[in-house]
């Protein structure tokens, strides 16, 4: 991935059913994850677990190109989910792909107490 001085990666996201390793090759870019965010090196390396732990989106703020070499497991199903916006994409299987939105907060339904 080259992100130019002011570029941003993929939105920020997390997959579950796939773990990613991010390496810096040049240039000094943020990435953001669910604890904030920490400024890369060149040769830094990180791994990016499945789930909401391995959120993440890359960020250049520097006036130089950044270069990283993004690796990640390629087995399905493969969700991906975009928490600013709330969308899902679904990779189930080859040829199935759904982008799914979330839906509007529904109001618990009361249920009777079982003895």
């Amino acid at each position: 991935m080259e992100l130019e001085p002011g570029e941003a990666g993929e939105p920020y996201h997390y997959v579950h059913g796939r773990e990613s390793w991010l390496l810096v090759l040049t240039g000094t870019p943020a990435l953001r994850h669910p604890e904030g965010e920490a400024d890369l090196a060149e040769g830094d390396l990180v791994c990016r677990p499945e789930g909401p732990a391995g959120a993440r989106r890359l960020l250049n703020r520097s006036d130089a190109p950044a270069r990283v070499l993004v690796l990640s497991t390629t087995g399905l199903p493969a969700n991906f989910h975009y928490p600013d916006t709330g969308e899902w994409l679904l990779r189930n299987g080859p040829g199935q792909e759904e982008v799914v939105t979330r839906l509007p907060s529904v109001g618990r339904i009361p249920r009777k107490d079982v003895p």
